[in-house]
């Protein structure tokens, strides 16, 4: 209880009477006291959390240095792996080179496959060991990009022919060519989505593309966040399973694919397009994914290379010749591969116009004749819709009006065959895609400045004009 009370005096200083209160306290003595247990009861737990931040702390510093330990033991070991790995893949090639009975060959080819699938997997680790041990350096280094994804695409084109897919790639106008950056890893982000691209494509076509962005782009990253584009874009869309919505945020992650099955069917580790992940972020590039199951898929990622200042000059060329306005005509089928050659030829300030069969090429050729704007160039893509482009070329030089028209030919797939053949089937030229868009134009000015001279070449390749074309000249770095 607590207790208060006071004299009450009248004016001339003498008491009247006693005045006081009583008041019972005891709730806010609980209350007080609940407080200060409270307290005592946070200060206590406040101890106990430090402790256990503190331990947890050290257990994460622990796991931090098992886990980098682990990550170097894994990188260490995938090279090991992977030097014997070399020895043995190399020993089976120079014994394939060798006589062999169909038996043993087939044997031997056994052994290359599967060594070349484990050495994929070894690779893979080793990559990734590496980036998570902060060993993964970049080596940038002035190259020329159309020649690297030309390389590139090349690698992996006897792919498609072994699915009977098509491929296609577009190099844009205007997009720089000489770059600063590292050649070795773009190459191997590009070989990674295409080859996903083709494992998972049963038919259609996969089409790659470079392109120059100018201007800021809004996109969407792998991780589903919104981010502006700005530098070079990188595209590979195939016409494949496609991806479901649900499994492409989580498809960049280690070990992840889009579904068990997935694995079951096309094997892989799951480590590749986390790799790629990386890498470009490591370029300070964005990556991501457009795709509808069952629609196919499109990759992208983006880089912001810089310029390099090597330089292209015009070595001195065996030919002269001005194509300005001259007119070609392209056969094919199929439209991507029609729709870039259209572009290259028309980006060198030349005419083009598009058939997709040989009826329709044989009428434009001769009312182009007729109207005396005739087309000086043919390329014939050697799969023409109900007819073999080696068959419509003989139509072709057969028809006395037309007759005159040089005649290419462009395959994706690179033909056997005696080139003294397919001259004397009235081919001048043979192209095989991909093809940088420099050889189109090199190879036309070669072929109308031997027409206008009078002289017989012999039948006109990349490797022909590549001789005598275009000089790299790089500087000093």
């Amino acid at each position: 209880f607590r207790t208060k009370g006071q004299a009450i005096w009248d004016d001339n200083g003498k008491p009247l009477r006693m005045a006081g209160s009583l008041s019972d306290i005891s709730k806010r003595k609980a209350v007080e006291e609940e407080l200060l247990a409270a307290k005592e009861k946070a200060e206590t737990m406040a101890v106990e959390l430090l402790k256990a931040n503190e331990t947890a702390q050290a257990a994460r510093s622990e796991a931090e240095h098992a886990t980098k330990m682990k990550t170097e033991f894994l990188a260490n070991m995938s090279h090991e792996i992977r030097t014997p790995m070399n020895g043995v893949m190399g020993m089976t090639s120079l014994l394939l080179e060798s006589e062999l009975t169909p038996a043993q060959r087939e044997r031997l080819d056994i052994i290359r496959m599967s060594g070349e699938a484990l050495l994929e997997i070894i690779n893979d680790i080793l990559d990734i060991s590496k980036i998570e041990a902060g060993k993964m350096t970049l080596e940038p280094i002035p190259f020329n990009l159309q020649d690297t994804m030309v390389e590139t695409v090349e690698l992996l084109t006897s792919r498609c022919s072994d699915k009977n897919i098509e491929m296609a790639l577009r190099y844009a106008p205007n997009t720089p060519e000489f770059m600063v950056g590292d050649q070795g890893r773009i190459r191997q982000i590009l070989i990674n989505l295409v080859g996903n691209a083709i494992k998972f494509t049963d038919s259609g076509h996969v089409f790659v593309s470079c392109s120059y962005i100018h201007e800021n782009t809004n996109s969407t990253t792998s991780d589903g966040d919104e981010c502006v584009m700005k530098g070079l874009l990188f595209e590979v869309t195939d016409t494949g399973i496609g991806i479901p919505e649900e499994a492409q945020k989580r498809l960049f992650d280690k070990f992840m694919q889009a579904d068990a099955s997935t694995t079951r069917k096309y094997g892989g580790t799951g480590l590749g397009l986390a790799i790629c992940h990386r890498l470009v972020e490591m370029m300070d590039g964005k990556i991501g994914i457009k795709s509808k199951e069952g629609e196919g898929s499109t990759f992208w990622f983006t880089i912001p290379l810089p310029l390099s200042d090597a330089v292209e000059e015009t070595g001195a060329k065996e030919w002269e010749y001005d194509v300005r306005n001259v007119r070609v005509l392209v056969v094919d089928k199929f439209a991507i591969n029609s729709q870039i050659t259209k572009e290259y030829i028309e980006n060198n300030n030349m005419r083009c116009d598009v058939a997709t069969s040989n009826d329709e090429a044989i009428r434009l050729l001769e009312e182009a004749q007729k109207s005396g704007d005739a087309y000086a160039v043919a390329m014939l893509n050697h799969k023409i819709p109900n007819m073999d482009a080696r068959i419509l070329a003989k139509t072709i030089k057969n028809n006395k009006e037309i007759k005159d028209t040089i005649l290419i030919m462009t395959t994706t797939n690179g033909l056997r065959g005696d080139a003294k053949e397919i001259k004397e089937q009235g081919f001048s030229g043979y192209l095989v895609r991909p093809f940088h868009s420099r050889v189109i134009l090199d190879s036309i000015t070669c072929l109308l400045a031997a027409k206008r001279d009078g002289r017989d070449l012999p039948l006109v390749t990349r490797y022909t004009v590549s001789d005598s074309s275009i000089i790299e000249k790089r500087n000093n770095f």
